[in-house]
């Protein structure tokens, strides 16, 4: 239990709003319900993972404060993808030193994302490596989620060393498969979506409000950016909803540049921190979210997802291979 016990003391530490606290026991819970499977495990070196679900355990990262994103690798699968880069084997981000300011990757990142051709296939499928760093060496897992039109959902578990830990599905019968932040959502309400970053931003500060009516106003508007970040990669929406969400993003206050930096991986992007917590590694010429760290970014104790692949695919769900 000494992961778990890490990541207590992660959540913590600080003097977080009401919305992150929240997030942070869920986040907490989860771990401890996967622990005794052994699907925490420690990281050699700089590698990294992470993430687990209560019950149905569905794709669930961006929430105030610790908004985990996703990734994965692409081995041989071939992927249609809204987020991805032409290569959908493996983003590849450009190799940059110009320093953009914050706003201006995240508005460059929408004009990219505009330009996507829309696609389609049988499941939107996200590959990811969720690690959590406490002080010690890095733990976490690899983590794919496939969520079909028709309500089917999958999600599989490995260890970064490969080791299958299972694969689980759910069938909704609203056909509500596509999770974003704590609520699902069917394909048709999310093509529905405004293509316009005022009334998506008006949208994800209602959607808040449903997540939880009590919370103050900071925490409906972190909950807000954490919703427009997680249209990013978490759920299929059209290349002009997701160019709103970067222009959405690039509105919102206290949006800082972090220039060319390497994810945890050794991929190159532009960090973009957003409200002081919402932390970013983009690809601005591909739009693709190359890392999501909640918490101090160079700090000890910090949770991070590196995503690997997002997008549409026609192969089926399967446990899942290393990172």
């Amino acid at each position: 239990m000494d992961d778990i016990r890490e990541v207590s003391a992660l959540l913590e530490e600080g003097d977080p709003s009401a919305a992150v606290m929240a997030m942070g026991r869920r986040r907490l819970h989860e771990l401890i319900r996967q622990e005794p499977a052994g699907a925490l495990r420690a990281v050699p070196s700089a590698v990294p993972g992470g993430r687990t679900r209560r019950g149905r355990r569905r794709l669930r990262w961006a929430l105030p404060g610790l908004g985990l994103v996703a990734a994965g690798t692409a081995a041989a699968i071939a992927l249609t993808s809204t987020s991805a880069p032409p290569d959908r084997s493996r983003p590849r981000p450009t190799q940059t030193s110009q320093r953009l300011s914050g706003r201006e990757v995240l508005l460059a990142a929408a004009s990219s994302a505009e330009t996507e051709p829309a696609t389609t296939g049988r499941y939107w499928h996200v590959r990811s490596v969720r690690m959590i760093f406490a002080g010690g060496p890095p733990v976490g897992n690899v983590i794919e989620i496939w969520a079909a039109k028709d309500g089917w959902w999958y999600e599989g578990d490995a260890t970064l060393e490969g080791r299958g830990l299972g694969l689980m599905k759910h069938k909704n019968k609203d056909g509500r498969s596509f999770e974003l932040i704590d609520h699902t959502l069917s394909f048709d309400e999310l093509q529905r979506l405004p293509a316009d970053p005022r009334r998506l931003t008006a949208w994800a500060l209602s959607y808040a409000h449903k997540i939880n009516p009590h919370w103050r106003k900071k925490d409906m508007e972190d909950s807000a950016t954490s919703t427009l970040s997680a249209l990013l990669y978490a759920v299929p929406v059209s290349p002009k909803v997701r160019a709103a969400a970067f222009r959405a993003l690039a509105r919102r206050p206290d949006v800082t540049s972090e220039g060319p930096v390497k994810d945890a991986r050794g991929r190159i992007g532009q960090g973009v921190t957003i409200g002081g917590a919402f932390h970013l590694i983009i690809d601005p010429k591909t739009a693709f979210v190359l890392q999501e760290t909640a918490g101090t970014v160079k700090g000890p104790k910090r949770a991070s997802t590196l995503y690997y692949e997002v997008g549409w695919t026609n192969a089926a769900p399967h446990v899942p291979g290393p990172a």
